[in-house]
């Protein structure tokens, strides 16, 4: 296939990929062949700011005229990210072609910025504390074992004195009550002391929470 020929088959993709995809979708055409011709065809050049005849890279950074001695026409660069000069993320992707009459890059450019925003409010919105099954066993797993030190205790809450509270403060430690989430509170409550001085109690014994 004789040059002419190759380059308008790409600039038809090149097209047909940008109007495919739209406003955020730039395709250009590289001639690695011609400094001159470093951009020979572009659409949709408003992503990057850039227009036929440019020699700049999809970064913002200048091409430096040996540039081209360092390609090789069997490494293509497929979905690599991109921040530009001027602040946008774009998905990148060039794919190379040669033959003896010519050495074509052609090369999809997708502005994702404004979806890097919304990706990161869509974690927020669908993220998660911990798996409901996990919630509703460690609950049933501290109100047993909660109910076991108070019984072992033999004396009523409302009758317990500092000493009691902290025996059973103890024996929670050594089940590992106070590695499950939201112990703290749960076990104030139940004793009718306030969070404070559980984790004062706790500090008493020398154990960190």
């Amino acid at each position: 296939m004789e040059s002419m020929e190759m380059f308008n088959n790409l600039c038809e993709i090149a097209k047909m990929i940008s109007e495919t995809f739209g406003y955020h979708c730039e395709t250009v055409i590289h001639d690695c062949e011609h400094y001159e011709d470093f951009i020979a065809a572009i659409y949709n050049g408003h992503v990057s700011g850039r227009k036929k005849g440019d020699c700049v890279y999809i970064t913002g950074d200048p091409v430096p005229e040996d540039a081209f001695q360092n390609i090789d026409p069997g490494t293509n660069y497929m979905n690599c990210q991109v921040v530009t000069t001027g602040g946008k993320t774009i998905k990148s992707s060039t794919i190379y072609f040669k033959s003896e009459n010519y050495h074509y890059g052609l090369g999809i450019n997708f502005d994702i910025s404004q979806y890097v925003g919304m990706q990161d409010a869509l974690d927020k919105l669908i993220s998660t504390s911990t798996k409901l099954e996990e919630e509703l066993y460690s609950r049933q797993s501290i109100n047993q074992i909660m109910n076991e030190c108070i019984g072992s205790a033999g004396v009523p809450v409302e009758k317990m004195g500092k000493y009691d509270r902290m025996r059973i403060i103890q024996m929670l430690h050594e089940r590992n009550v106070f590695q499950m989430q939201k112990a703290v509170p749960y076990v104030a409550e139940r004793l009718k002391i306030s969070r404070f001085t559980v984790y004062n109690y706790l500090k008493e014994l020398g154990i960190k929470d």
